[in-house]
């Protein structure tokens, strides 16, 4: 595990059962994106189980279940673009002078422009 996470501050605990974390899952991953993610704190704790080693099958897990999967990498590119915007606006007096969807479209391309696409 790299960075803290971006998406929960209950990194010791699932973020499915809410029991002890036994690993992370990487909200962003494949086609050699899984580092960026894991400098960027887009992961989440989840137990074996839920991660990869359902005894109940893949629907009851994230990897190999399409949907999950999915709903993975939206769950990520949303946390990334609220960080960003969160920075953005931390450190730039200047944005009342742009609209939201501006910002919106700054942070997705910025989103872009990191990992390659968009899954929103």
């Amino acid at each position: 595990m790299g960075k803290k996470s971006i998406v929960t501050r209950y990194e010791k605990y699932s973020a499915f059962s809410g029991s002890p974390m036994e690993c992370i899952h990487h909200l962003l991953f494949g086609k050699g994106i899984r580092k960026l993610a894991d400098d960027d704190g887009i992961w989440i704790p989840l137990l074996d189980r839920e991660h990869n080693m359902s005894p109940n099958g893949i629907k009851f897990q994230i990897h190999e279940n399409p949907a999950a999967e999915k709903l993975s990498k939206i769950a990520g590119q949303l946390a990334w673009e609220r960080k960003y915007l969160a920075d953005k606006l931390a450190s730039d007096e200047n944005l009342g002078h742009q609209s939201s969807d501006d910002w919106m479209d700054e942070a997705r391309e910025a989103f872009r422009q990191r990992y390659g696409e968009s899954w929103l």
